[in-house]
């Protein structure tokens, strides 16, 4: 098993899920006629605690507003948002979305990318010199994914939860 730091990837991914207000529990048989077989996907800024405890406040949440809008535009559609928690956003998808894996890779990658260069672009066109502007390189993306079987609560409208089963892997 791999590890960070003290935590497993595991752990790791558990905790971003939780974060966005969603609950672990196993999967029951009664649960079944709810479950759904798909994509979850939690896109989180790294680098965004220290980028607003660093730098000034107003001017850090107008900066991080922008990638973070990008993510969900590059995310949804083809997924489904679900929520956006601070820097991290959260989609799913049905397991006939895509193809096959392949595509739901191309489309992190594009998001990726396309976070990559915004972040470049908004560094190369500022002239202002404050400390939050000088802190735009050091945000970085990361992904938590998940294919497999989960359980949704609500009319996942964007204003509801998914309930992962922990009965399925995560991969990071």
């Amino acid at each position: 098993m791999r590890t960070w730091g003290h935590l497993t990837y595991t752990d790791m991914a558990t905790a971003l899920i939780e974060s966005t207000g969603c609950t672990i529990h196993n999967v029951t048989e009664q649960d079944d006629q709810q479950a759904r077989q798909g994509y979850l996907i939690l896109a989180d800024i790294s680098g965004y605690t220290a980028f607003l405890t660093g730098t000034e406040l107003e001017h850090s949440h107008v900066i991080i507003r922008e990638p973070t809008k990008l993510i969900r535009e590059r995310l949804s559609p083809p997924m489904r948002f679900v929520k956006l928690e601070g820097d991290a956003v959260f989609c799913y998808a049905e397991a006939g979305t895509f193809a096959d894996g392949e595509r739901f890779v191309e489309l992190i990658e594009v998001c990726y990318f396309d976070f990559s260069n915004r972040l470049l672009d908004m560094t190369r066109a500022t002239t202002c010199r404050c400390d939050t502007c000088k802190a735009i390189p050091t945000l970085g993306l990361k992904f938590v994914t998940h294919f497999g079987t989960f359980i949704s609560s609500g009319t996942m409208t964007g204003k509801t939860s998914l309930d992962r089963t922990s009965s399925s892997s995560i991969a990071c």
